[in-house]
C-alpha cells in the first residue's frame, strides 16, 4: 500500500448529533462511514483512505469517551465503542483506522477486531 495518494477523513459533526452517540459514531449510514464508502466507490484503489476514529466530536461534552450519567468518562465503555467504530470504518472502505481518542488502550482494542 502506498501513501503517496491518501485522504484523512474525520467527522465534525453537528453537535445535536450528541445525544445520538451510540447510534451514530458506528452506524453503517454514520456521516463518516457514507463518505468513506462513496470515496471507495469512486476511487477504488487508487487513492488510500484513512479513517479518524475517535468520538469527541458525537459528544455535548467533548471529550473523546463515553460520560455516564455522573459525566465520569467511562474507559471500558468508550473502548467497546471506539472498537465498533474502527470496525464500521474498515467496513466502509477505510485502508486504515487512525485512533486519536486520548483514551487508554484504545490501540490495543481496536486492533483486536482485526486480529487472526
Amino acid at each position: 500500500m502506498k501513501l503517496e495518494r491518501s485522504a484523512l477523513i474525520w467527522t465534525c459533526a453537528p453537535k445535536r448529533w450528541a445525544t445520538a452517540l451510540r447510534s451514530r459514531v458506528a452506524a453503517r449510514e454514520g456521516i463518516i462511514q457514507r463518505a468513506l464508502a462513496a470515496l471507495r466507490d469512486e476511487v477504488g484503489d487508487e487513492l488510500v483512505l484513512i479513517a479518524d476514529t475517535c468520538l469527541c466530536e458525537y459528544t455535548d461534552h467533548g471529550h473523546c469517551g463515553h460520560a455516564t450519567e455522573s459525566g465520569e468518562i467511562d474507559n471500558d465503555r468508550s473502548l467497546e465503542m471506539l472498537a465498533e467504530t474502527a470496525v464500521s470504518q474498515a467496513r466502509a472502505g477505510a485502508d486504515i483506522v487512525a485512533p486519536s481518542a486520548m483514551m487508554d488502550g484504545q490501540v490495543h482494542i481496536d486492533q483486536q477486531p482485526f486480529a487472526l
